[in-house]
């Protein structure tokens, strides 16, 4: 993890240092320099945080990221510089207090009166010291709750232990996730971390230890950008004061984003913005939770012309149109379905009180 936070500091800080040198703007992905970088999780992420987004550039089409937003460098350097500078020096300060550690054992293993006033680690480890040839004495292990399971959140600078039901689902962790970090479930991303790249979590409906989750085990967790098709939704269904349930709204938000993705990659193939290979790449890429519906949008508004897909963009996100008329029939579905509840309570209460009077 060490060498890849160098590596992802000094990417960042060529670009914050020369930001109109365009070779610092494209990394290909198959740089052997940097194929170590995407086995760490959180990494892609951080670039996408950045300002990079991932492009299929050339023919036949080949793996970039491209910086596309300058506005983010100086921040994320910032970030990443504060990071490595604190894991540094906790790993400089674990490393001098073990060897403090060690020596007071060492020394204290001559007298039993300081051996007294070491903790009972130290002492063991003292007394292993002494008599070598004597056998050491396991440490008890503690009892695990057979119904819980304890998974370990780590995103680049926040470290999060938390409580799960062993039969819980992916789904359910991610929903928690998203409330600890106060964003929506889809923007999520969780990374099982292990030997190589680590496993992306995206089957929902999946329980933890299917995944191969164990207690105490660490969890990548990284927040990608909001959907705007949900975002604006939720936004105008405040506005509005839509008594519309939320289950139904994120539902229908679902479906729209779908189809904005849909036309949008139509749209930029039939124009020639895009080539087949291309689609089918976004669409792997989205179907294997590598990317959002949201990050393709954008990824493939970027390869084509300013205004060349705003037919696409105002259908969908228009005030006049797209999202807006979506609330307001939501909402009069509802309002006259509140509407014929109360008329077959009336009835209902007509009926009951005309077989009492006969």
């Amino acid at each position: 993890k060490e060498p890849a936070m160098t590596l992802l500091r000094k990417l960042i800080g060529n670009v914050a240092g020369d930001p109109d040198n365009e070779k610092f703007h494209r990394l290909r992905a198959r740089n052997p320099k940097l194929e170590h970088l995407w086995s760490v999780p959180g990494c892609n992420d951080f670039l996408h945080s950045a300002g990079f987004r991932v492009n299929y550039l050339g023919h036949p089409p080949e793996r970039f990221y491209v910086l596309e937003d300058c506005n983010r460098i100086a921040d994320a350097f910032d970030e990443i510089q504060d990071f490595v500078e604190v894991e540094t020096n906790r790993q400089l300060r674990h490393e001098r207090d073990e060897r403090i550690a060690l020596a007071k054992a060492e020394e204290a293993g001559k007298s039993k009166f300081r051996l007294g006033r070491l903790s009972e680690e130290l002492q063991q480890y003292a007394n292993d010291r002494n008599n070598a040839e004597a056998p050491n004495n396991p440490t008890p292990i503690p009892v695990e709750d057979p119904n819980t399971l304890t998974i370990v959140l780590q995103s680049l600078t926040q470290v999060t232990p938390m409580v799960f039901s062993r039969n819980a689902t992916v789904g359910e962790l991610r929903d928690k996730t998203a409330k600890q970090r106060k964003c929506y479930a889809e923007q999520v991303t969780l990374t099982l971390v292990g030997e190589g790249e680590g496993m992306k979590l995206w089957e929902d409906h999946r329980e933890l230890g299917d995944c191969g989750l164990t207690n105490n085990c660490s969890v990548m967790v990284s927040v990608r950008e909001a959907d705007e098709i949900k975002h604006r939704l939720a936004h105008l269904r405040r506005q509005s004061s839509s008594g519309a349930s939320a289950p139904l709204m994120e539902t229908m938000a679902s479906d729209m984003s779908w189809r904005f993705t849909q036309e949008v990659l139509d749209a930029a193939l039939e124009r020639n913005f895009i080539s087949k290979e291309q689609v089918r790449q976004f669409k792997r890429s989205m179907h294997s939770g590598e990317v959002s519906q949201k990050e393709v949008r954008d990824q493939v508004i970027a390869l084509a012309d300013d205004d060349a897909l705003r037919d696409i963009i105002d259908k969908h996100l228009n005030s006049e149109s797209g999202i807006s008329q979506v609330v307001k029939r939501v909402s009069r579905r509802e309002t006259q379905a509140e509407s014929n509840r109360r008329y077959s309570e009336m009835i209902a209460e007509d009926n009951r009180k005309g077989l009492m009077l006969q």
